[in-house]
């Protein structure tokens, strides 16, 4: 008598489910989908990652992506922005920009003023080089070396970093190591 169980319900009976097994219900991704993108701006890719892992039934995915787009609700250019705005915000070059773009699936073209972003990076550089030596930039190898590695962690381009700290040539053509072929 006590050892009966009720049957687990899986779904709404008009939830539209096409199989009481988990991951088959449009309803419960549609609610998944709105839900992260609530929490922040999501790229297509994301969405649609997030939609395989949680749901196994292909066509419930493509339904629900379609109702995204067809609702305008997957806006990579909004994600770019707000990548954009993070990395003013922390300091980080146009090279790690690119990383987390293409990590969240956003197409360079999605990429509102994709060709400013490189213009900005000296700017942005010198913004975080006076921040974190108010005393100027180290002119010592020591100084220069720690400064450079500070700006290669953030992402700027080596270019740009020789240049704000005055270091006019690149490894390359270090003449010592010329004769060591």
């Amino acid at each position: 008598m006590g050892s009966e169980r009720r049957p687990v319900r899986t779904g709404d009976p008009g939830d539209g489910a096409s199989s009481g097994r988990p991951g088959s219900n449009p309803r419960q991704a549609w609610a998944a989908a709105l839900r992260a993108l609530a929490r922040r701006p999501r790229s297509a890719r994301e969405i649609e990652a997030l939609l395989r892992e949680r749901f196994d039934d292909e066509a419930v995915v493509e339904a629900t992506m379609a109702r995204l787009v067809e609702a305008r609700l997957l806006d990579d250019g909004a994600v770019a922005g707000a990548v954009l705005r993070d990395a003013a915000r922390r300091g980080l070059g146009s090279r790690r920009v690119r990383q987390v773009l293409a990590r969240r699936g956003v197409a360079p073209e999605a990429v509102p003023g994709a060709d400013a972003t490189g213009a900005h990076d000296f700017e942005a550089a010198r913004a975080l080089v006076e921040r974190r030596f108010p005393a100027g930039a180290p002119s010592d190898p020591k100084g220069r070396a720690r400064a450079l590695r500070m700006l290669a962690s953030r992402g700027f381009p080596a270019s740009v970093a020789r240049r704000l700290l005055g270091i006019d040539h690149s490894l390359d053509d270090d003449p010592a190591e010329a004769g060591d072929d």
